[in-house]
């Protein structure tokens, strides 16, 4: 035989291996099948619509045309947290802040809070690309640094009435449907609210405010239908990811550790709807059982479940090649929920021991 065609032998055993790597995934993939599409419709909800004049997230937005600078912010958390207390610095402060102050005033007292970006999420992101930031929360704690200030004036129905403001925003925004991400703004923001009326409380001395105040707070209890209401707005939001999550970088980053280098190999392997490596419906059907038993767990005994300690086999790793939706395993383990599940009792345990607190303090 021929040098010539012996130098061929390892170019032709090179694109012999090129083919097979290339067909393996698409072989694979005709017969291994994702599985049909499945009813999940008692997990997920509709947000409602809410006409703009009725919406507390209009009156938020427009608050973060203003921002607290930083040194200001620290001090207000120090006079809240009872480090110190300068008269002076909370008198001109709440001047300096009033427009705002009564911006979250009108906020607050508006019937609902939904956030328009969630009502029709983009079904090729986890978050929604929401225009409201935390930076309004500078303004929950000046709320709470004015009731502290009326509260010492003598004025204790105003003091009440403005914790029980950001009690009841907290409340509105844990319940407009949204995913866990609007949950635990408004459990900071209720929280903030709730801390706010535990320091007041010893300071009242009319026993009929105490008494109108106290049955305001059985409406802010939180029901095992309030937490599975977060729990399936999570569901909703992230339920439509796994349809592109597998070509979305940002994403597989986050939830599945997946770096740039591995990226090419994802694309590499991946054909539209019959992809070995990745099944759409079968990862969307295991984050809707795992978001369950995990919300059964939290309501069940107040502690989530062990964390998955399974390793995944990732793109680098050759067990990954021979592994049937093996990118949607890795993605299903990185969403989960289990460590925000003692917030939910924690919410319920405080506001019950706080309503505990004024029965006793009216009695």
């Amino acid at each position: 035989m021929s040098k010539k065609f012996c130098c061929l032998y390892p170019i032709l055993g090179l694109l012999t291996l090129l083919v097979l790597t290339l067909a393996t995934p698409a072989v694979l993939g005709l017969i291994f099948h994702d599985i049909e599409p499945f009813d999940d419709s008692d997990f997920t909800i509709t947000a409602a619509t809410i006409a703009d004049e009725d919406n507390a997230y209009f009156d938020l937005l427009a608050l973060q045309d203003t921002e607290v600078p930083d040194e200001i912010d620290a001090e207000v958390k120090a006079h809240l947290s009872g480090e110190k207390w300068d008269e002076a610095f909370v008198i001109q402060t709440l001047a300096d802040y009033s427009t705002q102050l009564q911006q979250f005033e009108d906020a607050a007292a508006k019937p609902a809070f939904q956030d328009p970006d969630f009502i029709e999420p983009a079904a090729d992101t986890l978050i929604a690309d929401s225009d409201l930031i935390i930076t309004f929360f500078s303004f929950v704690r000046l709320n709470s640094l004015h009731a502290l200030a009326l509260m010492k004036a003598g004025q204790e129905e105003k003091a009440l009435h403005l914790s029980f403001l950001s009690i009841d925003l907290g409340a509105k925004m844990m319940d407009s449907k949204s995913p866990l991400y609007y949950w635990l703004i408004g459990r900071a923001v209720q929280k903030q609210g709730l801390d706010t009326l535990d320091q007041i409380l010893p300071e009242i001395t009319g026993s009929s405010l105490l008494q109108e105040y106290t049955a305001k707070l059985p409406d802010y209890e939180l029901t095992d239908e309030a937490i599975l209401q977060a729990f399936k707005g999570d569901y909703s939001l992230a339920s439509g990811v796994f349809k592109t999550i597998n070509q979305n970088p940002e994403l597989l980053e986050q939830f599945a550790g997946i770096g740039d280098e591995e990226l090419l190999v994802i694309h590499f392997l991946y054909y539209d709807g019959w992809s070995f490596y990745y099944h759409p419906n079968e990862s969307k059907k295991a984050y809707y059982e795992a978001i369950k038993v995990t919300a059964d767990q939290i309501l069940a005994t107040c502690e989530p479940l062990p964390n998955d300690e399974t390793r995944y086999p990732s793109p680098s790793d050759l067990s990954f090649y021979w592994s049937e939706n093996a990118l949607g395993k890795i993605v299903v383990s990185g969403m989960s929920l289990n460590a925000n599940g003692k917030l939910f009792c924690e919410t319920r345990a405080q506001i019950e021991e706080l309503e505990q607190q004024m029965t006793a303090t009216r009695t």
